[in-house]
């Protein structure tokens, strides 16, 4: 393997349990990235059913969500309150 590539896959047991680096990205399982964002492993496989969501990444079975990706994906569903009207009476 290149030297430059870094890795801390210690077996595919720890892909599915959690999250690692590759390439100096760090990509989370459905586990983590539901804690996360504090929504259920199953809304995240509904959003993956329906294309909402946040970009993850399908390898064979195995569901993994990029950090950084996560991330930008949270920041862009901030919405941003509107100013009340007075309601004239």
């Amino acid at each position: 393997m290149p030297a430059d590539v870094e890795t801390t896959i210690s077996s595919p047991s720890s892909i599915s349990s959690g999250g690692f680096k590759l390439l100096g990205e760090e990509f989370l399982a459905c586990s983590e990235t539901s804690k996360l964002i504090t929504k259920t492993e199953r809304t995240l496989e509904w959003w993956r059913e329906t294309r909402q969501g946040p970009p993850y990444v399908r390898l064979g079975k195995t569901i993994l969500y990029r950090k950084s990706e996560l991330l930008r994906w949270l920041v862009d569903q901030e919405v941003m309150p509107r100013k009340s009207r007075k309601v004239s009476r």
